[in-house]
């Protein structure tokens, strides 16, 4: 596979799936999903950041980790479950993905959890339904997945209870063996148990007491949002760094005052001091005879015209 530009600012990814939650067999795929920070050429750049980048070949999910914040502050299963995963199922862990998934609580809050996880459940009760009751039509769900979807509805309503009674997501299925049956049981056309199972969860929900808060953790939200423009590499940083220096009106005066005295130890030439270019009411001292500055914004061209008429060194280029 190609290695791509989001690939290799990757700084979370793990195995995620059926393999995950302990439900895999021999023919089960591996499932891949990650974070990555965008580049600072595609941040500061006109062009705009690619949020996702799915591949099926291998199964392979990544977010921009502002998405994924995003996501995770409505606490989508799909992308929670990535700062949760056991650490032997992570593939790629660097030290601020790390740092992500120790602010994970921070993202959960009561009703996004309880809506989230009974949404997806109920998403894949529809899916079991218009099979079972429609079988044969068009766009329905073919007979090897329904046993799946009842599996999903299962897991979520499992990791969704337990998410909400303790504050904390377990991914792996507590009973694998229970969690198939039932698939098999559903997908043989006991509609009424998924519903059954559904409804239980609800009825836990909204009588359960839960350590979560009513809404997100505010200083995580930043830490979150903060660390992510951090995420760069040290080269992208440091190049950042030197732009904003070379744009700067006091790196400019430094330099200027510097080469001033390196290269004409005189009284004269150490005359050259910030006070030069400040702005001020007065007339500003004029510099040297051997120095012709000009200003345009924050940029500053310095020519020597002791050398050469033609020599010139530019700063903020």
């Amino acid at each position: 596979m190609t290695t791509t530009t989001e690939e290799r600012h990757i700084i979370l990814s793990g195995i995620v799936g059926s393999k995950a939650y302990g439900l895999d067999t021999q023919n089960s795929d591996t499932d891949r999903l990650g974070i990555f920070a965008a580049p600072t050429v595609s941040v500061l750049g006109l062009s705009k950041i690619q949020q996702s980048v799915v591949t099926t070949d291998p199964d392979v999910t990544l977010h921009e980790v502002m998405k994924w914040c995003i996501l995770a502050l409505n606490c989508n299963p799909t992308v929670t479950e990535l700062v949760w995963l056991p650490y032997d199922d992570y593939e790629i862990i660097t030290t601020l993905g790390d740092r992500l998934t120790m602010i994970r609580t921070s993202f959960l809050s009561a009703q996004r959890v309880r809506n989230a996880y009974l949404g997806y459940a109920t998403q894949q009760l529809r899916k079991i339904i218009s099979h079972l009751l429609t079988p044969g039509s068009p766009g329905v769900v073919p007979d090897h997945r329904v046993e799946k979807h009842a599996r999903h509805l299962y897991r979520l309503l499992e990791q969704g209870s337990d998410l909400y009674l303790t504050g904390e997501l377990t991914i792996r299925v507590k009973d694998p063996e229970r969690c198939r049956a039932f698939g098999q049981y559903v997908a043989a056309g006991d509609v009424n148990a998924a519903e059954d199972l559904l409804r239980t969860a609800e009825t836990t929900f909204d009588a359960s007491k839960t350590p979560l808060p009513e809404y997100p953790n505010s200083r995580g939200q930043q830490l979150a949002v903060g660390r992510s423009k951090h995420l760069l590499r040290s080269e992208e940083r440091c190049l950042a760094c030197q732009v904003a220096l070379r744009g700067s009106i006091g790196h400019a005066r430094g330099v200027l005052a510097r080469r001033s005295t390196s290269r004409h130890g005189s009284s004269r030439s150490r005359s050259v001091t910030t006070r030069s270019l400040a702005p001020s009411s007065r007339s500003p001292r004029r510099p040297p005879s051997f120095w012709s500055v000009s200003t345009v914004g924050p940029r500053f061209r310095v020519s020597s015209r002791m050398a050469s008429p033609t020599r010139r060194s530019t700063l903020g280029s």
